[in-house]
């Protein structure tokens, strides 16, 4: 699971827009990159991103963890993707 996927998945387990996220880091802009995969924070904004969010910084960090339920939520977000694009 990549660092964008867990940023999304806690954002949205804890009811934020990415838009919230974004003011709490003072980056209003960049904070869509991070979740798509574009730019990877810097340490101080993943801090940030992770007391706003009330997740520990390592959960994030870790390329080996993946949260409970985050691959069911990966499974439908994919799914309503495939959805949309299949005419």
């Amino acid at each position: 699971m990549t660092l964008g996927d867990k940023l999304r998945f806690y954002r949205t387990a804890a009811g934020y827009a990415q838009s919230a996220v974004a003011r709490e880091i003072g980056r209003s802009r960049t904070y869509t990159y991070y979740e798509t995969g574009r730019n990877e924070p810097s340490v101080r904004s993943l801090y940030i991103i992770a007391r706003f969010l009330g997740v520990p910084m390592e959960y994030l960090a870790d390329d080996d963890y993946t949260p409970f339920g985050a691959e069911e939520f990966l499974e439908s977000r994919n799914s309503r993707c495939k959805m949309k694009k299949e005419p």
